[in-house]
């Protein structure tokens, strides 16, 4: 997969993006995902990289609460959460994977309470985690063994009994390696990361040249009273 591609794709959605002006130190220090870079652009970038990977993606704000829709979710995992105690499962899981990510910084592998492997892939911007990409819904044959499996960590034999039925489904998930998920993983990061920070400091710019612009308004009103 080529970096500068997948770079040049998302950045496109970019383009002339704009956004209200706010205060500088809440940029700074309260960010917020979907501030920053809005949900409707979330879920686009959501769909390039899932048409670039073939991994299903979701986004989740800073406390693992899911905040757009799902992204290429296999008809399993559709199955599954279509019942509460499905929902509730998956709502852990993506809180884990969430929870993990914001605490090492780096995109995070396990299994879900299904046998899935599942990366959440967090985003950091000036130090400060706001949310990350939950991506996966893949069968792997190499994951290592010090990869966290969700179903020993929070094990639920009614839920067991119930994601059985859709066994044909999980069979129908594709198979990929274990580096190759890592790999993606990382240049999501990267990108997705580097995306952010530029967002940033194109609204720190706004907000300083509207400041700018306003002080020389005031200038000008006060000058032409001056000399009425």
């Amino acid at each position: 997969m080529d970096k500068n591609l997948l770079s040049n794709q998302i950045n496109m959605l970019y383009d002339n993006y704009s956004s209200n002006p706010v205060d500088e130190k809440v940029l700074l220090d309260k960010l917020d995902i979907i501030h920053l870079f809005g949900r409707e652009k979330l879920e686009q970038i959501q769909t390039i990289l899932s048409n670039t990977t073939g991994l299903a993606f979701v986004t989740v704000d800073f406390k693992g609460d899911v905040i757009t829709d799902e992204t290429s979710f296999s008809e399993f995992c559709k199955s599954i959460r279509n019942s509460p105690l499905g929902l509730q499962r998956c709502k852990s899981s993506d809180a884990f994977g969430s929870i993990q990510a914001s605490v090492t910084k780096k995109a995070n592998v396990y299994l879900c309470p299904c046998g899935l492997t599942e990366v959440a892939i967090p985003i950091i911007i000036h130090g400060n985690y706001l949310g990350g990409f939950i991506g996966g819904q893949i069968r792997c044959n190499d994951v290592p063994s010090e990869i966290c499996d969700l179903r020993t960590v929070m094990p639920n034999k009614e839920f067991d009994d119930f994601s059985s039925k859709f066994k044909d489904l999980f069979n129908d998930i594709p198979i990929f390696p274990y580096e190759k998920l890592r790999s993606i993983a990382e240049l999501v990061q990267l990108v997705v990361n580097q995306l952010g920070e530029n967002l940033l400091s194109k609204q720190v710019t706004q907000k300083i040249a509207n400041s700018k612009i306003m002080e020389i308004n005031e200038l000008n009103n006060n000058l032409k009273k001056r000399f009425k």
